[in-house]
């Protein structure tokens, strides 16, 4: 009876456990966006190479190895004690963790709540169902062996939703291309590339509410589901002007965005490495953030950020209507229609000159950064396309808001300034964000940062351009992540770079360094706990 008693114990520290595990993997996948392709670039980080290469996976796999020596008696009574131990102690931290708030958990969505329910009930019952019949030793290899079975679990459960989700998911899309046809003098203006498309479509929504009704995709709600969904929701004859933010992981998908919107004008923001994992190669990347060129109607409107070398090859290939924006000089044949001159960058905002046409004219904005400059560029030059003015534009742009955690300057510890950076990432975000630094007048200047993901091959190569950016700027670098430590601790010899993946710890260190006047850079998926404890009320 004794021993019912203390494997009941068992069981439920062990339910507690697997519930942990479950809301975590459950978490990983939905951030991941139940894509395969996304959870295996996950897993060529160092990081997440961790949750499996580690001595605790190792017991686990050494206990399970050794069940054919159960028959002796002398190991099974080792085997009992040692997995019973092991799972009363995970159990105990789990609760802790809970109690913490240091659990990692989805949003709960129906489909999270029912993945999280298919992989937990049936393990749940097994193991009910076993420690009512098994004998101990049999209870306790089991309740191992399903542990480690949990990420399979819920990999199995998420590819048994994938055949009714795609299901649902093709007759939403499908309802929305219906619809969008019943509309058809909404005119539709689609922006894509590897950075920039959201600061586009918020500068460019604002520009032209001042005398159009506009409808935009929300947030990152850039996949073609979640276009599709916002098409079927708001979508209206009242609308004049519907911009759509368009996102891909592989190609075709950009198209299929363009199936639902059909887009008369499209806005190509930039192309660089990043998602590049995914895509397979750079030249994949480039064709698929062009199918939205392509598929523009004959008498449409590409628009082209010429600062970038690949969308300006893009340009010159373009046959329809076309017009450019850039920052840099060009070639007389290749002349941008809209360039900025003189950009001077505070910590309140920026000031710069454009000049479209044969008009000059100077234009203020509390948005920081010179890659800022070139966004408000093109969404200038759209909106001249859409019949607003010079001044007309000037007047909006000096309203902007800064997109949350998108370069906001914010008062921090200690009489310091915070720039936060959090919203994502890529490789041309994260050198926009280190020159804006390297612009801004302070004593000591710090980076808080999250190593990029989904770069592939040139993710070492990328991590190395960064560290050398930090060598010329950054005084102290702290990385809340071990990926690409060692590339950026070989080439910021002149930083003082420390690995602090403890929230908790990385607030005290930046207690004890940041001083007044010293400028704090939190770059990519920083935690909200850091920037909370950095920034004053």
């Amino acid at each position: 009876m004794l021993i019912k008693i203390i494997l009941l114990i068992i069981l439920i520290f062990w339910l507690i456990k697997i519930s942990r595990d479950i809301l975590f993997w459950v978490y990983l996948w939905q951030l991941k966006e139940y894509r395969r392709d996304r959870m295996r670039a996950h897993f060529e980080l160092q990081s997440a190479k961790r949750i499996f290469l580690n001595k605790l996976y190792a017991g686990k796999l050494l206990l399970l190895l050794s069940s054919p020596l159960l028959f002796l008696g002398i190991w099974q009574f080792f085997f009992q004690i040692f997995v019973g131990t092991l799972y009363s102690i995970l159990g105990t931290r789990s609760i802790y963790a809970a109690y913490r708030r240091y659990v990692k958990e989805p949003v709960f969505t129906k489909k999270a709540i029912l993945l999280c329910a298919i992989s937990a009930i049936p393990m749940a019952i097994l193991a009910i169902l076993i420690y009512a019949k098994a004998s101990p030793a049999t209870f306790l290899f089991s309740v191992l062996l399903l542990d480690m079975l949990i990420p399979l679990a819920v990999a199995g459960v998420v590819g048994l939703l994938k055949f009714p989700s795609e299901f649902m998911k093709n007759r939403i899309i499908a309802r929305a291309m219906a619809k969008r046809t019943q509309f058809k003098d909404v005119l539709v203006i689609g922006i894509t590339g590897s950075y920039g498309k959201t600061s586009m479509k918020e500068f460019l929504a604002h520009i032209l509410s001042q005398k159009l009704k506009v409808l935009a995709t929300t947030e990152n709600h850039n996949s073609e589901i979640g276009v599709a969904q916002l098409v079927l929701d708001k979508l209206n004859g009242d609308y004049d002007v519907f911009i759509v933010e368009m996102g891909a992981y592989k190609q075709g998908e950009i198209k299929r965005i363009c199936d639902i919107v059909r887009p008369q004008i499209g806005i190509l923001t930039g192309i660089n490495d990043q998602h590049i994992s995914l895509f397979g190669s750079l030249e994949k990347t480039i064709k698929a953030k062009y199918e939205l060129i392509e598929s523009l109607p004959k008498n449409g409107l590409a628009i082209f950020n010429g600062e970038n070398d690949h969308v300006f090859a893009l340009y010159e290939k373009t046959a329809i209507p076309k017009r450019m924006y850039a920052l840099r000089s060009f070639s007389v044949s290749s002349k941008p229609d809209i360039t900025a001159e003189k950009v001077d960058i505070a910590k309140n905002g920026t000031h710069f000159y454009v000049k479209i046409g044969e008009n000059r004219e100077s234009f203020e904005t509390p948005v920081l950064g010179r890659h800022n400059v070139l966004n408000i560029l093109g969404a200038a030059l759209a909106s001249q396309a859409l019949g607003m003015t010079i001044e007309e534009i000037q007047k909006r742009v000096k309203t902007l808001k800064p997109l949350p955690h998108t370069l906001n300057a914010e008062s921090g510890i200690n009489g310091s300034t915070i720039i936060d950076d959090t919203y994502s990432a890529n490789p041309r975000g994260v050198m926009a964000a280190l020159d804006l630094l390297d612009n801004l007048k302070g004593n000591k200047k710090i980076v808080v940062m999250y190593p990029l993901i989904e770069l592939g091959e040139a993710a070492s190569d990328i991590h190395r351009r960064i560290a050398m950016k930090l060598n010329k700027i950054c005084d102290v670098c702290i990385l809340t992540n071990m990926d690409f430590a060692r590339e950026i601790k070989n080439n910021a010899l002149n930083t003082d770079v420390f690995v602090i993946q403890d929230p908790k710890m990385v607030i005290q260190k930046l207690e004890k360094i940041v001083k007044s006047g010293d400028i704090v850079l939190l770059e990519n998926r920083i935690p909200e706990k850091i920037k909370n404890a950095l920034i004053s009320s």
